[in-house]
């Protein structure tokens, strides 16, 4: 059995079509030595790759809110690997400043990032009971999206070397 769930403000698969996402997850994401994206991260501008990374994501998404069940299991891996950078931002946040700067951006990110923990869920649910659910799934693609290709822009000006 399948089922649609939302959790963290994103949409996801429950049910064995999930396994891609966690098998993509495990095989590129934090384990003893952070994995190929943590490899990659300490290679590439961090900022260029978290723009990649969140495009990779906002795929997966639309694939599963708006695909067939083939592309909603593609969507699943996608998922998984997006998931997989999830310190990247932290990573990116604690570029050198100084301990009140860094301590301000830090609590910022996780306000935000608990604040979309609470409201995803509850939003997703109201949407769900008004019969609109895809509108869930729209603006987490879409909003992930524009934030990769606003990085990707940003990342433009950056110097290559870290």
């Amino acid at each position: 059995m399948v089922s649609i769930c939302v959790g963290g403000g994103l949409l996801g698969l429950q049910g064995p079509v999930d396994q891609p996402a966690r098998l993509a997850q495990a095989a590129v994401g934090p384990n003893r030595d952070h994995g190929p994206i943590g490899r990659l991260a300490d290679r590439v501008p961090r900022v260029r790759l978290l723009a990649v990374v969140l495009l990779v994501l906002s795929g997966g998404i639309a694939a599963m809110a708006f695909g067939s069940f083939a592309w909603a299991v593609l969507g699943c891996a996608l998922f998984g690997i997006g998931l997989a950078a999830w310190m990247l931002p932290i990573s990116i946040l604690g570029r050198p400043a100084s301990p009140r700067a860094a301590a301000l951006r830090v609590s910022l990110h996780r306000t935000c990032v608990d604040a979309g923990v609470f409201f995803g869920p509850l939003g997703a649910g109201l949407l769900a009971d008004a019969g609109a659910l895809w509108v869930a799934g729209a603006f987490s693609a879409l909003g992930l999206l524009l934030v990769g290709l606003a990085l990707l822009a940003y990342a433009r000006g950056e110097p290559r070397a870290q």
